[in-house]
This record gives C-alpha cells, structure tokens and sequence, in this order.
C-alpha cells in the first residue's frame, strides 16, 4: 500500500443488480469519505474505459483499481483495499489483507459471493433479477 493511498481515489467495480453488493458499495462510499468511487459492471460504456477491468468477473465478485490506477484487486483484496480507504475500518482492511490471513479472506469471499442472493433474499434486498451468465 502506497503512502498516499488514504487520500487516492479508487474506482470499485460491482454489480448494481445485487441487493446486498449494492448495499455493501452505499455503505463503502459513506464510510470512505469519496475515496472509493463505484461504478456499475452494468454501465458498459464506462466500464469500456478501464480495459484491465473484466466486466465478466461480474457474477464473481468485485473488482477495484487502486491508488488512481496504480493497481487492480479482486474479491477480497478489493475488499481489503477499499476498507482501509475508511478511516474508522481501515484497521479491518489492513487485517484482512495480512498474507497469513489472505487465503481465508478469500475463501470467505468465494462463499459469500456464490451465495449472494440467498443473502439479499434474506436481507430483504432486492435479490439479483438475472441468473450468473453461462461461461465459455
């Protein structure tokens, strides 16, 4: 992590159709003071703009360019990243990102994401309208 990262902004890639990854990004933006930008895998001309950015990771998980480009994060590293971007969470970023305790970040992640519309359902979010889409 840079030095001047608590102050870049960082563009989050999520899926606006989800009911909890939507609440999980309103939250972020709240907390992280305009420091993390969102912008929807469903906005397909902005994402055009962000060619490192795979708009099929979409049904996976989230995705962030850091530090105004300096780098891309996946899953729960983009969690990590855009947590210690909260002044009050940046603890939980920092802990979450530790290479002893990565795997396991991940792997949470990985459970979460596969099960998200059960979640939303249960949150009383609106529960992604679409099925994933097939992979090649």
């Amino acid at each position: 992590m840079s030095l001047n990262s608590n102050h870049a902004k960082s563009i989050l890639f999520y899926d606006s159709d989800c009911g909890v990854c939507s609440a999980s990004v309103d939250w972020l933006v709240r907390h992280s003071e305009g420091r993390v930008v969102p912008i929807a895998y469903q906005d397909e001309s902005t994402c055009r703009k962000y060619p490192g950015i795979d708009v099929g990771h979409a049904d996976k998980g989230v995705q962030v360019i850091m530090d105004g480009g300096a780098e891309i994060r996946s899953d729960a590293r983009a969690i990590a990243g855009c947590l210690q971007l909260t002044p009050a969470f940046r603890w939980a970023g920092i802990l979450i990102d530790l290479p002893v305790l990565r795997i396991f970040s991940q792997i949470g992640y990985r459970i979460f994401a596969a099960n998200r519309r059960h979640v939303s359902k249960l949150l009383g979010l609106q529960a992604c309208k679409f099925p994933p889409r097939a992979q090649p």
